[in-house]
């Protein structure tokens, strides 16, 4: 089966005002780390609902809080075509049993660190915890721009992971927010980097976005 060919793109920016709606949005999703549980992390569907349902094509307003591949015309064989990356999309048949690998990991990752209450391990030296932070929320930040499960939105979900991973670890990120995107170069070119091995670049950019340590949430 193929994509239908009459299915219109989605493309957030072809709205005038998605500048003022995104930002209107953007403190309902921010309240979404208040949950007590990684279930935030492990399924962002509702997240991308609240973000994107006022900016799709009228009439196809599921794109927004679905995958790729589930049942809806637009949605079950949308491909993803990423020019500068082709190992960027993974088939709309594989995403819904990747997404839910990925939330398998978020939540044995957090809970084998002690933070399935968000009590993080007192013993742990500073520097290997944060060290350790970053390094878990940079894999499954990449991880899940890779499989690119939705139409379009995707950047702003890996960057409310991102956001909620470190905050969940005891940490607040000063200037990598949702929206707006950050700037380019190097950001896509960091992540690009990363998707080849060289994880570092990307690490040392997202330590530089820390403000002073936080606390860590409680539900």
């Amino acid at each position: 089966m193929f994509h239908p060919g009459d299915c219109p793109e989605f493309e957030y920016t072809d709205n005038p005002r998605h500048e003022q709606i995104l930002r209107s949005v953007l403190p309902n999703v921010i309240r979404l780390f208040l949950a007590p549980e990684a279930v935030i992390f492990s399924d962002t569907r509702p997240a991308h609902h609240l973000l994107f349902v006022h900016l799709c094509p009228a009439g196809s307003e599921y794109l927004a809080g679905h995958y790729r591949g589930e049942d809806f015309r637009c949605l079950k064989f949308r491909p993803v075509y990423i020019a500068s990356d082709p190992r960027v999309g993974y088939p709309p048949a594989l995403v819904a049993r990747s997404m839910a690998d990925l939330a398998r990991t978020i939540r044995v990752e957090l809970a084998a660190i002690g933070l399935a209450n968000a009590r993080p391990i007192a013993s742990m030296p500073k520097a290997e915890r944060l060290k350790n932070a970053v390094a878990l929320a940079c894999r499954i930040f990449v991880q899940f721009l890779t499989i690119h499960p939705y139409a379009n939105g995707n950047g702003h979900i890996a960057r409310f992971i991102m956001i909620g991973l470190m905050a969940r670890q005891g940490y607040k990120l000063k200037s990598f927010k949702i929206h707006p995107r950050p700037l380019d170069p190097p950001y896509s070119d960091l992540i690009k980097l990363y998707r080849d091995g060289n994880v570092e670049p990307f690490e040392r950019y997202i330590l530089m976005q820390l403000e002073q340590r936080a606390s860590p949430s409680r539900g």
